[in-house]
């Protein structure tokens, strides 16, 4: 019965301090004008592409058009309070499947995340992306990448 009850004590402690979280992050606030910036996108993480990121006035959230083709993520978000997508400081996540080897000379598709950090460094705009594997704990990164995104 003691077991029971410290069990539930838990679980309702992690659901408050979830709740919290929640009120927290959606009272965010993300002040900018609508946004949609083109970029070449070359380096390792996909084809030489052109992406086109977007962010709605606002709001914190950001959609990638042409992500498919240059193997990024669909959707993403601001991560500090420089708005302005030229200027990095935003993030891309998504879920996808991973082909990973398999230990027997071959390969299996795994259950994973795509997430891309942007950055600016010394007047560059850097996109930084990592897999990891969902389904061995702890969570495994299995690749990276970086490619150098260019304002058209």
């Amino acid at each position: 019965m003691k077991k029971h009850l410290a069990k539930n004590l838990v679980v309702t402690a992690t659901l408050a301090a979830t709740a919290v979280l929640l009120v927290a992050d959606s009272t965010r606030e993300c002040s900018h004008p609508n946004q949609a910036v083109s970029f070449a996108m070359a380096g390792d993480c996909g084809p030489a592409s052109t992406v086109l990121v977007r962010s709605a006035e606002e709001s914190c959230e950001l959609d990638v058009e042409n992500a498919e083709a240059a193997n990024l993520p669909d959707s993403g978000q601001f991560t500090r309070h420089n708005f302005d997508l030229k200027q990095g400081d935003w993030e891309l996540l998504d879920g996808r499947m991973l082909t990973v080897p398999d230990g027997n000379g071959g390969a299996s598709q795994v259950s994973g995340t795509r997430e891309c950090q942007a950055t600016l460094e010394e007047g560059t705009l850097k996109l930084r992306c990592q897999d990891t594997r969902l389904d061995v704990a702890p969570n495994q990164q299995v690749a990276a990448c970086e490619a150098v995104l260019t304002a058209r």
